[in-house]
């Protein structure tokens, strides 16, 4: 999580965000706490969260989390 968030800060510092979206593998919960963090060190708030699809949750496993989000 620590990871996700510091590697996260470090390429969006000084930009404009323009989305953010989380996939899991029946790791809710973790991928809520990580998108809470980044939603108050940011104040974006539109983050979605999906689960992955079976063939990537059988190739992941449970509890993967993948974190997609772009800027200008």
């Amino acid at each position: 999580m620590k990871f996700i968030i510091k590697k996260f800060k470090e390429d969006t510092q000084g930009k404009k965000i323009r989305g953010i979206g989380f996939v899991h593998a029946n790791g809710l919960e973790i991928a809520d706490k990580v998108r809470q963090a980044i939603a108050d060190l940011t104040g974006y708030q539109d983050i979605k969260i999906e689960a992955t699809t079976a063939v990537v949750s059988t190739h992941t496993g449970e509890g993967a989390m993948a974190i997609m989000y772009y800027w200008d």
